[in-house]
């Protein structure tokens, strides 16, 4: 049950650092079209949330204290799900520490790889959540996506928003829609 709760607790400080990033960062873009600066005309554009580009499930697969006195811990998870129609496996570690009343902060990183081809991408994702009346945790946050990768190219530079939960035996799911 502790094991339980310090996976919850590491979740919801990654879904909170997100919705904090997400809700700050809803602002006018200030660049035109063609990259140059902008001018008042340009200052009405909003970023808005696009599609679906991935859903996954997996499980948390370990668990260590990085700070006993803050109380943070880090988890390990493995994912299988789909990156725009493309089968991929996401291997990822995260931390998270209590901020508040049942409100926890984090970041994360992972990996991600095709099935079919072993190329791969990468992300930096900062979230904050809480620990539901289930005992799921509930994360929302933005991940920072990198790739080299051909088939993956989409993903290179995109800033994508998330809702991740750990149920109380471990088990992940995820989704993220690209953030435009």
């Amino acid at each position: 049950m502790k094991n339980n709760n310090l996976i919850s607790i590491t979740l919801v400080s990654t879904l909170s650092i997100l919705l904090v990033a997400v809700t700050s960062l809803i602002i006018p873009v200030y660049a035109q079209e063609d990259g140059n600066t902008t001018d008042s005309a340009n200052l009405n554009k909003t970023f808005k949330i696009d599609d679906l580009i991935y859903e996954g499930k997996g499980e948390i697969t370990g668990t260590r204290v990085l700070n006993a006195e803050e109380g943070k811990v880090e988890n390990a998870a493995i994912s299988i799900g789909i990156f725009n129609g493309i089968n991929v496996t996401e291997i990822e570690t995260f931390w998270a520490i209590p901020v508040g009343n049942n409100v926890y902060q984090g970041e994360g990183q992972a990996i991600i790889t095709t099935n079919t081809g072993g190329e791969t991408a990468s992300f930096q994702g900062y979230g904050m959540g809480y620990l539901d009346d289930s005992g799921t945790m509930k994360i929302r946050g933005m991940n920072f996506y990198k790739t080299s990768s051909q088939e993956l190219s989409f993903l290179d530079n995109m800033v994508g928003l998330f809702e991740y939960e750990v149920d109380q035996s471990g088990n992940t799911h995820k989704k993220v829609w690209e953030w435009k």
